[in-house]
């Protein structure tokens, strides 16, 4: 066997043999000192915690990247892994206690805005990658955090239900109460189910249900809102004072039917109305009358506009016909709504009586402002000069003849 080893050592003695072993001792050097330095980056990250995972991404990719053998590279992949489970979840941890001690620093005062802090803070875990225990302990933690703010507020509104007088003003306060927790009743009902699942506010929902409905309070209500109509701004005036009347649920049918007469009244009364006629009849329609027949058809225009502008932008529109008419609609254009009729004044010229005192041919001059939303792209003035064309002032007639309950509708005429 002698002879064969001599053989053999002269061999891997040759320079090539010699070459080839240090190359593959150099490369075992080199994976061993890289598999050193990625260890103890490892190490610092989990020294560094969670809010070191974005590193471990870039060492996930130089592994992939080297020429290391494989048995190395399995056994760093492992190592990575597991530290990535590990700072996860201490990241979903850490983002539990912070969460539960945002909840432990703020204060229960409903006025400070504290009741929106619990509101995110059980939003957050809710979207959070947090395991579904520690999601259900924050979110528990929140609503009791909620319930705690909500309870004293809740608690003196319902209180007030027994001292609310049969007026006005005890309707005002009864709505001013309740107000005062629509901001935050969408986003409760939706986190935590309900902003009063105790039914707390349910005898003052009780008073606020005899108010709507006690005359006295309605008739007050009537008299202020004409008392407004009267006003220098009587369309903000009735606006401000629907608002004081109304809760979540709008108004009551016979709240909103006084609040929208008193509307129809604010919103003619900011309109010149002249009366030019001459040995008028006290039985014939009056210059109001006519305004406010005026007044629906402007408002029946707008009204068509505004269907206009929405169906010509929705991208619902496919009869052909109808998407010609469109293309005329500076909306599709611009992407601006709005567009409207304004009736700016009406003069009386005189009324013909045809049947009596229950038919009047009435001759009147309307002057109305059409709005065009996106118009100045087209340019202004030529929207100005349309308008004027449209409103120059010429006498039109309407047949008004005298309805059962005493008002008056129109049937024929110009204006038909």
């Amino acid at each position: 066997m002698e002879p064969y080893r001599n053989v053999f050592s002269d061999v891997f003695r040759s320079p090539i043999f010699a070459e080839r072993i240090a190359a593959l001792n150099e490369r075992a050097a080199e994976a061993e000192q890289w598999s050193i330095t990625t260890r103890e980056e490892l190490a610092a990250i989990r020294a560094a915690g969670p809010e070191a995972l974005g590193r471990l991404s870039a060492i996930e990719a130089d592994i992939a990247l080297s020429r290391l053998p494989v048995e190395v590279t399995e056994v760093l992949s492992t190592e990575v892994a597991t530290l990535r489970a590990e700072l996860e979840v201490a990241a979903r941890d850490s983002a539990a206690a912070q969460l539960l001690a945002d909840l432990e620093t703020v204060g229960d005062d409903f006025d400070q805005g504290h009741l929106g802090t619990a509101l995110r803070v059980a939003d957050e875990a809710q979207v959070s990658d947090m395991s579904a225990d520690q999601v259900a302990r924050v979110v528990q933690a929140a609503q009791r955090k909620a319930e705690a703010i909500l309870q004293p507020p809740l608690a003196e509104a319902a209180a007030m239900a027994s001292d609310l007088p049969a007026d006005l003003g005890g309707l005002r306060r009864a709505h001013a109460a309740l107000n005062r927790f629509e901001q935050y009743r969408e986003s409760m009902e939706r986190t935590f189910g309900s902003i009063d699942p105790g039914g707390i506010l349910m005898p003052l929902y009780d008073r606020l249900t005899e108010l709507e409905a006690d005359p006295v309070v309605l008739a007050e209500l009537k008299a202020a809102l004409a008392t407004a109509v009267q006003g220098e701004r009587p369309h903000e005036a009735v606006e401000i004072l629907a608002s004081q009347v109304s809760g979540r649920d709008g108004m009551s049918p016979d709240i909103a039917a006084l609040v929208g007469d008193a509307l129809d009244q604010a919103e003619i009364a900011a309109i010149v109305i002249e009366d030019r006629s001459t040995g008028s009849d006290a039985s014939e329609p009056t210059a109001h009358d006519i305004a406010a027949f005026a007044l629906q058809r402007v408002r029946e225009a707008s009204a068509r506009m505004a269907e206009m502008d929405r169906a010509c932008t929705s991208g619902e529109i496919s009869d052909p016909v109808a998407a010609l008419a469109c293309l005329t609609n500076p909306a599709v254009w611009t992407g601006e709504t709005g567009s409207g009729v304004s009736l700016l004044g009406v003069t009386k010229l005189g009324c013909v009586p045809e049947a009596g005192a229950t038919q009047f041919l009435c001759t009147f001059v309307q002057e109305i402002r059409i709005d065009i939303a996106g118009a100045e792209m087209f340019g202004a003035d030529r929207w100005g000069d349309l308008t004027q064309n449209l409103t120059s002032g010429e006498a039109v007639d309407a047949l008004f003849i005298r309805a059962s309950d005493g008002g008056w509708s129109v049937v024929t005429g110009d204006l038909r």
